[in-house]
């Protein structure tokens, strides 16, 4: 094969200037035709997402001794008790849960630490002093 006619098809491949001759505004490269009346709205906002998962074990909700033990583990577990919650319910349903979940942010932001027990009933043989070295400069 000469060099010129390995050129010219290196050069149709790159620039892609083969063409169907009968290929339709939509069907061709390079080209977003779109057979609309309106105008798309712009600027366009994607939607939240959520993971899903096809299937998966339910929680056992009906055992008084579950306990999720994680977040994950709860939201599977509030599904598998509110799935089939009537459907005048669900308005109060949810706005409750709004309500328990800020209790639960207010309840692990003001969280209770234990005073700790000292026995000082036994003395030591050495007390303990500060330290009045200074640490290493590194």
């Amino acid at each position: 094969m000469k060099e010129s006619k390995l050129r010219e098809n290196i050069r149709k491949l790159l620039f892609e200037d083969n063409w169907v001759a009968n290929a339709t505004d939509d069907k061709s490269a390079g080209k977003f035709a779109i057979d609309a009346d309106e105008p798309m709205p712009t600027p366009i906002a994607p939607n939240p997402q959520m993971a899903t998962q096809v299937s998966t074990d339910a929680p056992p909700v009906q055992d008084e001794d579950y306990k999720p033990v994680s977040a994950i583990d709860l939201a599977k577990a509030m599904y598998e008790l509110f799935k089939d919650c009537p459907e005048d319910q669900l308005e109060f349903v949810y706005n409750n849960a709004h309500k328990l979940r800020g209790a639960a942010e207010d309840r692990a932001s003001h969280f209770k630490t234990a005073d700790p027990q000292i026995d000082d009933s036994i003395p030591l043989a050495k007390p303990v002093r500060k330290s009045t070295s200074r640490p290493k400069k590194v």
